[in-house]
């Protein structure tokens, strides 16, 4: 519940021409004058005091809510993370002296990526050998 000039963007160009015409035009300037008048008056007229009783009001009579679940070290938590602020502010150096993360698969990370292996292939035991076929060719021992 006001008076003035509303406008929506902020163009350079469309204030200037807003200011422009206010500047320019003594009616357009009065009929403004009048509308801030009349919303100050309207203002002026409200009951404030009570407006704000009213809510208070309300608000003890309105159901409380229930209390949230709150772990038993909470607050030992919000002073640990204050102190651990307070070090990231003041000493920032302590937090660049400590060792880089980990990335995936490194030692300590908990995750290790998969590793290539060489299938296993399983000794066929004694009896003849069947060359494979890399080595078929001269140098092939005899069968």
């Amino acid at each position: 519940d006001g008076g003035g000039v509303l406008y929506h963007r902020k163009d350079p160009l469309e204030i200037a021409a807003l200011v422009d015409a206010v500047v320019a035009d003594a009616g357009l300037r009065e009929r403004i004058v009048e509308s801030q008048d009349a919303a100050l008056g309207r203002l002026l007229a409200k009951d404030f005091g009570g407006m704000l009783l009213g809510y208070v009001e309300r608000a003890l009579h309105s159901q409380r809510r229930a209390t949230a679940p709150v772990t038993f070290d909470f607050w030992d938590q919000v002073r640990l993370a204050e102190q651990l602020e307070e070090l990231r502010l003041y000493r920032p150096a302590a937090y660049q002296a400590l060792p880089k993360e980990p990335g995936p698969g490194a030692r300590g990370s908990g995750f290790e990526e998969p590793r290539a292996t060489t299938p296993q292939v399983p000794d066929p035991g004694p009896g003849p050998r069947v060359p494979s076929p890399e080595h078929a060719g001269p140098e092939a021992p005899p069968q």
